[in-house]
């Protein structure tokens, strides 16, 4: 069985609708004149695992109320008040921005035991950095990657943060919802753990598009402050692990090109002080 047979089934009446196109998690069911949103996976330790941190969000503004949750086949579910309409890729403005910037702030400060683990250091980021560049490197054909430019990308010091915090690790301009009045709600916390918070920042940071009006709201809300180079080499290592996940789901390298531009753009700046990491 299907995800999407999965949620028109808990749905009211029949009728449903992806709401998050890049993995078809999300679905927007209907009963009547109500909707609702039902997230469907296939792992139970994701499953459990977003529950546990929402759970342990109660109080933080942005999170999403669960109504159920449950298992039909093999999939487990969870149903969610409607977060709203819209998403981040279709409303960039200043007020979405401190509103994200306003949750992420308060995930921030809770206490270093909130989350499960991991727990990801520097270290542990720059392990990643190294294996992600790695398997990116024999897919770079398939994401029409050309040679120079992976080259460069092996050129490039792994990001480093500040001291790690309670941190979201999944926010993806879809997964950001926004209701009619500008109510901003962070989806995904299956991912949920503690990392340097310019992991977060500049997730959402690409989501704002870095440089608009929108994300410089954002980050001074945010007053993380990791300076032009490190945030783009933390974009290029969150865009490399976008294009493996597309590259395994074996996706076209036309649904990568705007990531491979993005890449590129990052890499301008991303290798001026490489001397310095």
């Amino acid at each position: 069985m299907e995800a999407i047979e999965i949620a028109r089934k808990l749905s009211g009446d029949g009728r449903v609708m992806p709401v998050e196109a890049d993995e078809r998690r999300f679905y927007r069911v209907w009963d009547g004149a109500s909707s609702r949103v039902i997230k469907v996976d296939r792992s139970r330790r994701s499953h459990d695992r977003e529950l546990a941190v929402i759970e342990s969000l109660d109080g933080v503004l942005g999170i999403p109320f669960v109504l159920d949750t449950g298992q039909l086949d093999d999939w487990y579910w969870i149903s969610f008040a409607d977060p709203g309409a819209w998403n981040l890729s279709a409303m960039r403005n200043a007020d979405v921005a401190l509103r994200i910037s306003r949750t992420l702030n308060q995930v921030r400060e809770l206490p270093p035991n909130t989350f499960p683990q991991p727990v990801l250091t520097n270290a542990l980021i720059q392990s990643e950095f190294t294996s992600v560049l790695r398997q990116l490197r024999p897919l770079r054909g398939r994401l029409r990657i050309q040679k120079t430019m992976m080259d460069q990308l092996l050129e490039v010091p792994a990001p480093s943060g500040s001291l790690p915090r309670p941190a979201h690790l999944g926010n993806k301009a879809t997964q950001t919802f926004i209701d009619n009045s500008g109510n901003v709600t962070l989806m995904g916390w299956e991912d949920g753990g503690i990392a340097p918070p310019e992991w977060d920042f500049t997730q959402v940071l690409m989501g704002l598009e870095d440089g608009s009006r929108a994300g410089a709201v954002f980050a001074k809300a945010s007053d993380i402050d990791p300076g032009p180079i490190e945030i783009h080499r933390w974009i290029i290592f969150h865009t490399v692990r976008e294009l493996l996940t597309l590259a395994n789901n074996y996706e076209t390298a036309t649904a990568a090109e705007y990531l491979v531009e993005r890449m590129k753009r990052s890499l301008r700046v991303a290798v001026l002080d490489k001397k310095t990491a």
